[in-house]
């Protein structure tokens, strides 16, 4: 019997495996596929390019099409580079991201199936711009591509931060809480549990000094999560806080980076401190009366750009009846004020 050395196996069996990749990706269900035949001219968000620079694939750049054209060694030194990882929550894309930088704070892409809430971006945005004086982080939605292939509809969000002053020898991070009752979660700005100062934070000499919320903070964070709070504290005492809504609940990010829901801890002085500022229901209000209708101008805008870049995501993932279906559900606080996502 003649002898086959497994060597000579080696090219055969090399093109039998590209053969099945090609075979694999010509298929009319494959995503490869159906990214190959999308048309994303005009898919309703703007895009936003996230390239890799570095061997270990851990560091990132966030910007325009432009950029990922360059070569590695041709990124400008300033362009601003980031930690970049996928959270653990979300094992089957879309996936959910995480990119943070000293410089910059922490930024989260979220896919468009993962938000509850699809009118409540636009809302966020509206109050954002309107109420410049208020500190509200930057969201928006995206078409994000990831090393030049699009991933998707993303949810971006960026949460406050405080600059780093380059001479500094320490720096403390500011803190979230999530208030719900007499339990509290805290996370830094970083998204990492803080150090352990709930007894100082929560004593009954030194509670956290909170500003009276504007009625739109308290509509905002309303319309989310009725039966919770998320704030916002200082990193040194005396701790001043103020009320922050994020259009994610806080939990809900949590789990995406830690795979897990997070532990709260049980605090009785704090619905009592909650309790004194909470603003009395009545009082809450996103706009003034005269706003409303140039508001239902602009959200037909945002509409038509929303469903364009929705379609678009269900397209690439196969799923566009289902997610379509998803409309109706996903819109309770634009509803509620009669602005509805559905095609008129």
């Amino acid at each position: 019997m003649a002898k086959v050395e497994g060597k000579h196996l080696w090219p055969a069996a090399g093109a039998m495996m590209a053969a099945i990749v090609i075979a694999f990706l010509a298929r009319p269900d494959s995503a490869a596929n159906r990214v190959s035949t999308l048309d994303l001219t005009n898919a309703g968000f703007r895009d936003v390019y996230i390239q890799h620079v570095d061997g270990d694939r851990t560091e990132v750049t966030i910007g325009d099409r432009g950029q990922t054209t360059l070569k590695r060694g041709e990124l400008p030194s300033t362009a601003p580079r980031w930690s970049f990882v996928r959270t653990e929550e979300n094992s089957e894309p879309p996936y959910t991201w995480l990119a943070r930088s000293e410089a910059r704070g922490s930024t989260f892409f979220v896919p468009v199936t993962r938000i509850s809430d699809w009118s409540y971006p636009y809302l966020y945005r509206v109050v954002r711009q309107r109420r410049k004086g208020l500190e509200l982080p930057r969201v928006e939605w995206v078409n994000v591509f990831l090393d030049r292939i699009y991933q998707g509809l993303y949810l971006r969000v960026a949460l406050p931060y405080d600059r780093i002053d380059a001479d500094a020898t320490e720096t403390r991070r500011r803190e979230l809480l999530l208030i719900r009752g007499e339990e509290v979660m805290r996370v830094d700005t970083w998204f990492e549990p803080p150090d352990e100062r709930y007894g100082e934070l929560f004593s009954d000499e030194a509670l956290p000094e909170l500003e009276p919320p504007a009625p739109s903070l308290s509509w905002l964070s309303d319309r989310l999560l009725p039966d919770a709070s998320t704030v916002l504290v200082a990193a040194t005492s005396p701790y001043e806080a103020k009320l922050l809504p994020l259009p994610i609940p806080l939990e809900t990010l949590y789990a995406e980076v830690h795979g897990r829901r997070p532990e709260l801890a049980t605090i009785e002085r704090v619905s009592r401190w909650e309790e004194s500022w909470r603003p009395a229901a009545p009082e809450a209000q996103l706009l003034r009366g005269s706003e409303i209708p140039e508001l239902e101008s602009e959200f037909e805008s945002y509409r038509d750009s929303f469903l364009r870049a929705l379609q678009a995501h269900g397209e690439l993932y196969g799923n566009v009846g289902e997610i379509l279906a998803m409309v109706p559900l996903r819109q309770k606080a634009g509803a509620e004020m009669g602005l509805n996502l559905e095609n008129p």
